[in-house]
């Protein structure tokens, strides 16, 4: 590394990376990253931006824009992005998520930055480094930094949002993985216990797993259909994900089920840990259900494949997607665009035999002549 000496006035190669640069205004002293590689092109941009940022200061006192005296450094990002988060009314997975991603990916490398010092080229650079996952995922992280920008605007911190230019193209969306019916009768088969039951319950009904599954008490089965009004997010109770109630019809084999852990339950809660207290996670059952894939041989996929399952079979089945649609809980439309390649596979099948054995007639009879041209 170059010595020190030879930097310009305020510029040094930052430890995390990049380059900070530092300069003082009416005795207030300012730090800003700038996501530069620290070469000569890197440290002569750094530097011209320090050149820029003191002349806005001193022609912002100038003109009386700004009182030198009452002047103060604008808030660092990652104390706006607990403010923000203190303040959101958000729901406890979405808290969460949000602040996993700005812990993860924003407050790293901007968490010390004034918020007013946060340029469009400084996001779209962390944004670009991102390579590596997918643009849903991109997409995601992005969206807690957006709701942050937007609250210093209105917090009047900001005059403008330097992530609203920034836009992410959506992604191919993954077509649903699920288990074909001997992998699923493979994975039932060496599952045991509350594990067992807990599994049945994804594949016998498609409800949401493991939210909508670790919700039920006993007074949600009145012997027929489940009244699925709730689902446990995060630990937390909350209505469904669609905040609609639904009817979910159930099968002879788990209405047997059904029954026998009836008998052996002591609470209003069908899943209950070691201590009798509801389940408030599924981590044992998740446990169980990796080693119960590997003893099958079986591929792995998430618990969630378990819905795609139960439509998938459904659709096999010749069940109609309304029926289907309904005990999801989705709307039909949703439906149809989520198990499109289910739901037209045997008409596709027999539409390309068709074209197969017409093609095939024709090849082994020859080309017959059209009837509308003239002959000899």
């Amino acid at each position: 590394m170059a010595d020190k000496r030879q930097y310009p006035t305020g510029v040094r190669p930052s430890n995390r990376g990049g380059i900070e640069i530092r300069w003082k205004h009416a005795g207030i002293a300012y730090s800003e990253y700038i996501p530069e590689t620290a070469n000569q092109a890197g440290l002569t941009r750094a530097t011209q931006i320090r050149r820029g940022r003191i002349s806005e200061q001193k022609l912002a006192t100038h003109y009386g824009l700004r009182s030198a005296e009452t002047e103060v450094p604008a808030a660092p990002f990652s104390e706006l992005a607990q403010e923000y988060l203190n303040s959101a009314d958000l729901e406890a997975s979405t808290r969460s998520n949000y602040k996993n991603a700005l812990n993860k990916y924003w407050v790293p490398i901007l968490g010390s930055i004034p918020v007013s010092m946060i340029t469009t080229k400084d996001i779209r650079m962390i944004i670009s480094k991102l390579n590596k996952i997918t643009r849903k995922t991109q997409r995601n992280i992005l969206i807690p930094m957006r709701r942050v920008m937007k609250y210093a605007v209105d917090m009047e911190y900001l005059i403008s949002d330097p992530s609203a230019a920034i836009s992410i193209r959506k992604g191919q969306k993954p077509l649903p993985d699920p288990f074909t019916l001997q992998e699923r009768e493979a994975i039932l088969d060496h599952l045991q216990g509350q594990a067992y039951f807990f599994y049945l319950f994804a594949f016998e009904t498609g409800l949401r797993c493991p939210s909508e599954i670790l919700a039920l008490q006993w007074s949600d089965y009145d012997g027929k259909q489940l009244n699925i009004t709730k689902a446990r997010v995060i630990r937390q109770m909350k209505y469904t994900k669609t905040n609609e109630a639904r009817k979910v019809f159930v099968t002879q084999r788990l209405k047997a089920e059904l029954q026998k852990q009836k008998v052996k339950s002591t609470s209003e809660w069908m899943f209950v840990n070691s201590f009798g207290n509801p389940c408030v996670d599924a981590d044992r059952f998740n446990i169980a259900w990796k080693k119960a894939l590997a003893e099958a041989g079986v591929r792995y996929r998430r618990p969630y494949s378990c819905r795609h399952t139960y439509a998938s079979l459904g659709l096999k089945a010749h069940a109609q997607p309304a029926f289907l649609a309904s005990q999801l809980g989705h709307s039909l439309q949703m439906f149809y665009t989520t198990y499109a390649k289910w739901i037209s596979e045997d008409d596709d099948i027999a539409d390309l035999q068709r074209i197969e054995e017409y093609t095939e007639g024709g090849r082994k009879g020859g080309r017959k002549p059209d009837s509308n041209l003239l002959t000899d």
